[in-house]
């Protein structure tokens, strides 16, 4: 079991969660599953690394590693000063195991008769993950899992329409061959490039709205990550328990609102009002304290910075 729980976190490394913190093209594999998923840790598998160190696979290994972590740092600093970070924890592994299955799930390979109840499966295993995984118990543990889950809501998958004289044909996340773009002039070839996000992606062999609370879920296990990303488009941005649990805090709002302050002023005054105002329709006033102090703040610093 180790030996496989180490393959399946190098597997979730390299093809999912290195490329989400650098940049690059997702590439998820078979579904991870939940035990699994919440059986990884940072560890990994320590005889296979050790093996490996001295080997061309294992250097690369270990560079890759290495650029991830400064990558982190570089996320963190945005917000904070700092030159170090802990690694990520179980309950981070965890959560990339999640995602990488919820990405598997959207996959377009599912979108027939016969396989499209493996996908609800996937995801449904997936959602049962993230619930199980607490949120992050102090300011400085939002943040760690923040730079490991920061671009969440900038996945998207890159649709390729080409069209030639004799026809055409869209790929879902693929490169179109190389023949089917020779001879562009004579053969009228066009290719238009789409970037679709995650929660736009047709054909779905899974409930759009079952994958956009399955998002949203795993968004609320990095409240900083969703407070930072609260002007997305989908999933809609809500206050939740663990996102006032963040800003309740000196510190936590602080980061709030460095995070906030990188983004359009109007975006989030029009998102935080709107959030603190079904906030306050469905919580006791003292639950939404620490929203409505939040928003206070985040106009207050303006108000100051305007003068």
């Amino acid at each position: 079991m180790a030996a496989d729980l180490g393959a399946i976190a190098d597997r979730l490394f390299v093809g999912v969660m290195a490329p989400l913190v650098l940049g690059g093209p997702l590439r998820p594999g078979h579904a991870i599953g939940g035990l699994a998923a919440l059986a990884l840790n940072d560890k990994r598998d320590r005889a296979s690394d050790a093996r490996s160190t001295e080997s061309a696979s294992g250097r690369s290994r270990n560079d890759l590693a290495l650029r991830v972590q400064m990558g982190r740092v570089r996320r963190a600093r945005m917000l904070t000063p700092v030159d170090w970070l802990p690694e990520a924890t179980a309950g981070d592994w965890a959560l990339a195991a999640a995602l990488h299955d919820v990405l598997q799930s959207a996959n377009p390979f599912f979108c027939a008769v016969l396989r499209r109840r493996a996908a609800v499966r996937i995801l449904d295993v997936a959602a049962a993950t993230i619930e199980r995984v607490p949120a992050p118990d102090t300011v400085g543990q939002a943040l760690s899992r923040h730079t490991w889950l920061a671009r969440i809501p900038e996945i998207a998958r890159t649709d390729t329409a080409v069209s030639w004289w004799l026809g055409s044909h869209t790929f879902l996340g693929m490169e179109p061959p190389g023949r089917l773009q020779a001879w562009p002039d004579l053969r009228r070839v066009s290719v238009v490039r789409t970037a679709r996000p995650l929660l736009d992606l047709q054909p779905l062999a899974v409930d759009p709205g079952r994958l956009d609370e399955t998002v949203a879920a795993l968004l609320a296990r990095t409240p900083l990550t969703d407070v930072a990303t609260c002007t997305r488009p989908a999933p809609v941005f809500a206050w939740g328990r663990t996102t006032l649990a963040l800003v309740a805090t000196r510190a936590g709002r602080t980061l709030a609102l460095r995070a906030l302050d990188r983004l359009p002023p109007a975006d989030v005054d029009a998102v935080l009002q709107r959030a603190a105002r079904d906030l306050l329709a469905r919580a006791p006033q003292r639950l939404a304290e620490p929203a409505v102090a939040l928003l206070s703040e985040l106009q207050a610093r303006r108000s100051c910075l305007k003068t």
